[in-house]
């Protein structure tokens, strides 16, 4: 009786350990912010006194974002964040409004490592491109090379890759096509 209720009992911690070992997920949020400096001249700081410090403030806001990406054992997907936008400002109160609709901020990025596959939803001057391809799979080479970042101890890797090269000449008038092949790291 106690070597079947034993065995019950490792089956069953058996069980529950390995569905809790495939369940491997995770959400990292990453922000961004840029840094930029301008200066507005005499005239137009007489005209609008602290214009200086409401452009700088627009333009620390327009270029901060969040990106979010969340991750399985062999899938992830990456995007940026949609937030709200502020109210906007009179155009008759002399601000000048900024626009920020930049490429790529409703971009997807979407990575399956299992079934080799990626795609990514990108929008292109307000057209909605879905661009599907095959992950390339890489022969990358452990050099004896390491680095400290934190508390992580980090391998540096190489990969190779041999390409064709064309190279076209102009000779005496005529063109000429030299084909090789060219290393790169």
């Amino acid at each position: 009786m106690k070597l079947l209720v034993l065995k019950t009992f490792m089956l069953s911690c058996l069980i529950t350990g390995s569905m809790f070992a495939q369940d491997f997920s995770g959400r990292a949020t990453y922000k961004t912010h840029r840094k930029s400096s301008f200066e507005l001249d005499s005239t137009t700081m007489a005209a609008n006194p602290g214009i200086q410090e409401q452009m700088e403030a627009q333009m620390r806001k327009m270029f901060q974002k969040t990106y979010i990406l969340d991750f399985t054992k062999s899938e992830s997907m990456f995007k940026q964040k949609q937030e709200l936008d502020g109210p906007k400002v009179p155009k008759s109160s002399g601000a000048i409004i900024m626009i920020g609709g930049m490429a790529g901020g409703r971009d997807v990025l979407y990575k399956n490592i299992k079934e080799k596959r990626m795609a990514n939803k990108t929008d292109l001057m307000g057209k909605i491109f879905l661009i599907k391809d095959n992950l390339v799979s890489y022969d990358w080479e452990l050099t004896g090379e390491t680095k400290n970042i934190g508390n992580y101890t980090c391998y540096k890797a190489v990969f190779e890759k041999e390409e064709e090269s064309i190279e076209i000449k102009m000779i005496d008038g005529e063109v000429k096509e030299e084909k090789g092949m060219k290393k790169e790291l």
